[in-house]
């Protein structure tokens, strides 16, 4: 429209401005709206794993259904050894299952 002479360079400083403000206000919301989203997730997750846990100490056998709720893969590598990949991204709760899993028995 500038280019074109249908506005003046003023009207069209409004216009970006206005523009801008726009923008930067959608920005803003979207963040909002992500970090909302994100934390009703996490929360979602914490709920999730708490439950499983709470079964897991009222009767702390490890079964296949348990063991696929909580591992999303397990590699071999050439030389025999394993490294198992949890379904929870958190290195401590990781650990802590590392540990539960080679000290606790086994009902297959």
């Amino acid at each position: 429209m500038k280019v074109r002479k249908e506005i003046t360079d003023e009207e069209y400083q409004i216009l970006i401005e206005d523009n801008n403000k726009r923008l930067a206000e959608l920005t803003k919301e979207k963040q909002t709206l992500e970090t909302s989203i994100g934390k009703s997730s996490t929360a979602l997750n914490v709920d999730v794993l708490n439950n499983e846990l709470r079964k897991f100490i009222a009767s702390p056998a490890i079964t296949p259904d348990l063991l696929n709720k909580l591992i999303e893969r397990i590699e071999i590598k050439e030389d025999g050894s394993s490294r198992i990949y949890y379904r929870f991204s958190n290195a401590y709760i990781s650990s802590i299952f590392f540990q539960a899993t080679h000290s606790t028995q086994r009902v297959f």
